[in-house]
């Protein structure tokens, strides 16, 4: 399966995250793929999903994940160096 871990500069180090939709890695958004990756209706309701966040070369990062009803779960997740 392709890993796409996407890059972006955070104060003095490199915030990495990861998106995921039905098991699926999904790109950022780009001028060829503008369409949105999430969707959160006013009901409540949105898209499942799972975001991982990573702080350089911490040895923690953070699982954010999303059902249909709205529900927001988060966890600390340590990870084996």
């Amino acid at each position: 399966m392709r890993r796409a871990v996407t890059n972006c500069a955070i104060a003095s180090g490199r915030l990495r995250f990861e998106l995921r939709r039905d098991g699926r890695v999904l790109e950022p958004a780009s001028p060829k793929h503008p369409a949105p990756q999430l969707v959160c209706f006013s009901s409540g309701e949105m898209t499942s999903f799972e975001l991982t966040l990573a702080l350089g070369d911490a040895a923690a990062q953070y699982r954010i994940r999303g059902n249909e009803d709205g529900h927001l779960e988060s966890k600390r997740v340590e990870v084996a160096r």
